[in-house]
């Protein structure tokens, strides 16, 4: 059964499958959800993070429950070696195994900043993470940071993702950079507020301006029929298909 999941981002969750429907509610403004092992992870404003196992059961109803000792503010969630790593505000990075926080990442031990702000994996395992002070990268029990000092334009990292090559684009206040094993590479454009790939690894991203745009070949594209819109969310599938909210909160395939 696959489903396809409609985001209400002020606390009402709705996923549509070929038979059923599921619906509940969190007392908060959404920011970010995950799925892993059949169960759904939502991060939001002030309450912290949800967990609904078994959420697509049809025997059952799924009810959100806290996972208890995270931070109020989650920024983003990623999956990786059997763990959840939770992105908090002010509190640093979190790392939840079996419904358990087993370890905190923050300024005492290493990270630039308290204030996570978003996280990404690449398929050779690396865990990048996206502060407002910089950009870390956790690969092999090793730990490197990127500012601006180091080949970022700006410490202010906003977005991240990582493409099948295991590069790593990344938005800053003053543009999107692209990080690989020959450096940082750097495209100016303010205000981007969204990002995601595509099945080719070609940036796409919206800005707060309005107008949806790609990067090809050093050159930034505007998509002409989504110009009048402002994109705050744009996301990938497993199948590298493109899904987009609009200001107007509607959810379509780009």
């Amino acid at each position: 059964m696959r489903a396809w999941i409609i985001l209400c981002l002020w606390g009402w969750f709705h996923s549509e499958s070929l038979s059923a429907q599921t619906n509940f509610a969190v007392p908060s403004k959404i920011l970010c959800v995950r799925f892993h092992q059949n169960s759904l992870f939502i991060g939001t404003q002030d309450q912290g993070v949800f967990l609904v196992k078994d959420v697509f059961a049809e025997s059952i109803k799924p009810e959100p429950k806290t996972v208890t000792g995270l931070p109020s503010k989650i920024n983003d969630l990623v999956f990786k070696d059997d763990s959840t790593w939770v992105a908090a505000t002010d509190e640093g990075l979190f790392i939840i195994k079996n419904d358990r926080i087993t370890e905190v990442f923050n300024l005492n031990n290493g990270i630039p900043s308290n204030t996570i702000q978003c996280l990404d994996v690449s398929p050779n395992g690396a865990l990048w993470v996206g502060t407002n002070k910089g950009l870390g990268q956790f690969y092999r029990n090793n730990y490197k940071s990127y500012n601006s000092n180091l080949g970022l334009p700006d410490d202010d990292v906003r977005l991240l993702r990582s493409d099948s090559k295991n590069r790593v684009w990344v938005v800053t206040a003053k543009g999107l950079t692209l990080i690989d094993d020959k450096g940082t590479k750097v495209t100016p454009q303010r205000g981007i507020v969204s990002l995601t790939l595509d099945q080719n690894d070609l940036p796409f991203f919206g800005t707060s301006e309005g107008g949806l745009w790609f990067l090809k070949n050093d050159t930034i594209i505007p998509i002409k029929q989504y110009q009048r819109s402002v994109f705050k969310y744009l996301y990938s599938d497993a199948v590298r298909r493109m899904w987009a909210v609009n200001s107007d909160t509607l959810l379509f395939e780009i």
